[in-house]
């Protein structure tokens, strides 16, 4: 099923609720959102993210065959309105951060990644860990490499929450190098834990000595995980590992875990100043 925004035949609205019905029923699904002001016809025209999105699709689901059959249902709408956000994910590679998550998600477990990016996190967890479950991705590029991956996609902007989810619907929900691109922060941890029974968050440490030291030198910093200039950057709330522990103390989240890494190695002390990048485990007391 296909909609557009000027489709009044096959409206989005009914194309959500089509995709809230195949989530609540576990089935595989990529979910993505396109814009044409051509109404119904638009998929007989020549709309360059539709045709891309659906060569992906068939060629991931011909590259699948020799696997296990899945059901798989491509959904494409237009949304009422787009962030312009970019994503924060890399190209498809496993993460440092990507053993640790994996190592706190049970086999077999029922995931959600918020701004997955090109899917790989997912793909590692499906690979390492059996895991199923869904991407949400609002980025155009992120949505067509996540599909060619072969991971459930779901193109929506987290900033208006997480609505077409039930209570308690899966084991872990994951907010991978996104926090600091949310407007919302506070709002879409909550509804992670709305959604999900934990929560697993990571973001780059912005009280690390470099960060520190670039502040006191009168520049913005720029490192491995803060790659963006001051003036392209999609990071609008930075933090530290203190605010972090601050943020769930004031909120009683228990954390379960904390992993504070730098340079892919587990920092142990002084991790507010030594570490470049966290990880944290966490739900409601």
């Amino acid at each position: 099923m296909i909609s557009f925004t000027t489709d009044w035949r096959f409206s989005p609205a009914r194309a959500r609720e089509i995709v809230k019905a195949l989530v609540e029923n576990r089935r595989d699904l990529s979910y993505a959102e396109i814009v044409a002001p051509h109404g119904h016809d638009a998929f007989l025209l020549d709309t360059p993210q539709y045709h891309a999105l659906v060569r992906s699709y068939l060629g991931s689901a011909s590259a699948a065959k020799s696997a296990e059959p899945v059901e798989a249902t491509m959904v494409a709408e237009a949304p009422a309105a787009r962030t312009g956000r970019k994503s924060t994910a890399g190209p498809l590679r496993a993460r440092a951060d990507f053993a640790t998550i994996a190592g706190w998600i049970a086999p077999g477990a029922r995931v959600l990644d918020l701004g997955c990016g090109d899917g790989s996190l997912l793909a590692y967890l499906q690979a390492s860990r059996g895991a199923s479950g869904y991407g949400i991705e609002i980025d155009d590029e992120g949505v067509l490499a996540a599909v060619g991956n072969g991971v459930n996609v779901i193109q929506s902007d987290l900033e208006s929450g997480l609505k077409g989810f039930d209570d308690q619907s899966f084991d872990s929900v994951i907010l991978s190098q996104t926090l600091q691109a949310m407007r919302r922060t506070e709002a879409i941890v909550l509804e992670m834990l709305r959604v999900g029974r934990e929560a697993i968050v990571t973001f780059p440490n912005f009280g690390h000595w470099s960060h520190r030291l670039q502040v006191l030198l009168g520049r913005m910093p720029v490192s491995k995980n803060l790659p963006y200039q001051w003036y392209d950057t999609p990071n609008v709330h930075l933090c530290t590992v203190a605010d972090f522990d601050a943020f769930c103390a004031a909120h009683s989240f228990r954390v379960l875990e904390r992993v504070v890494l730098s340079n892919g190695s587990r920092v142990r002390t002084m991790a507010n100043l030594l570490g470049s990048l966290a990880i944290y485990r966490f739900r409601r007391a």
